[in-house]
């Protein structure tokens, strides 16, 4: 997978799902996951970084992740602060916590087991041109929601031709760092037919600007977050 250079810790069952185990990659084991079932949750409205020292980096660790064991916040701190080319990845049944460099992102997990990410975390995906901000920051709290709810999103973003870019976006359930949102443009009479989860739609909307990181468009959002400042 062409990824952007970026080292995930992450649980060890995981890693085996996935199939693949970087030779630079640090695994932890996860804690139990276990959830009830539901959908109560609530979208935050920012990615929050939390700078970290030597000093707060556990306790921060420790508070998003109340239930994972102090032995593997304190392998997973071990030569803190990381290159700055590695990112570090904690998960258990509360969520995760990303650590990039001296800073920490705290990722609570929907009742549905899902990550609850921000809306900014769709920007430099999909973008409707044209669309004011606001109208558009109301269209990524819905996909939001929804990869919340069950991990993915399939969402058309119809122009004012009436054609709309069929967009499916996608999450890993264990590994929220990066997201995916491979699309389709299709004309007026060819998707009405599509099974969608939501559709969004606007007279000024012409066009879309896709962002991509690689072929698969899978987006780091964390680490371009940090790293475009």
């Amino acid at each position: 997978m062409n990824r952007v250079k970026l080292v995930t810790a992450l649980a060890t069952v995981v890693v085996a799902a996935l199939g693949r185990v970087p030779a630079f990659a640090e695994t932890f084991p996860a804690e139990d996951v276990r959830k009830s079932s539901g959908d109560l949750f609530s979208i935050p409205n920012a990615i929050v970084e939390l700078k970290l020292s030597r000093d707060t980096a556990g306790p921060e660790i420790k508070k998003c992740l109340p239930k994972m064991s102090q032995d593997i916040i304190t392998r997973a701190l071990d030569g803190f602060p990381k290159p700055r080319e590695r990112t570090v990845t904690l998960s258990s049944e509360d969520g995760f916590f990303a650590i990039i460099e001296k800073s920490g992102y705290c990722i609570q997990k929907s009742t549905s087991g899902y990550p609850m990410l921000a809306p900014e975390a769709f920007y430099e995906t999909v973008n409707p041109n044209n669309v004011p901000s606001k109208l558009k920051e109301q269209w990524y709290k819905r996909i939001a929601t929804l990869i919340a709810q069950k991990g993915v999103a399939r969402i058309a973003y119809v122009d004012v031709k009436g054609g709309a870019y069929i967009v499916d976006y996608s999450i890993n359930k264990d590994d929220p760092i990066f997201l995916f949102y491979p699309f389709v443009f299709k004309k007026h009479g060819e998707w009405e037919s599509e099974k969608l989860d939501a559709k969004f739609s606007d007279n000024r909307l012409n066009s879309i600007r896709a962002t991509e990181y690689n072929e698969k468009h899978e987006k780091p959002y964390l680490h371009i977050k940090t790293f475009r400042k």
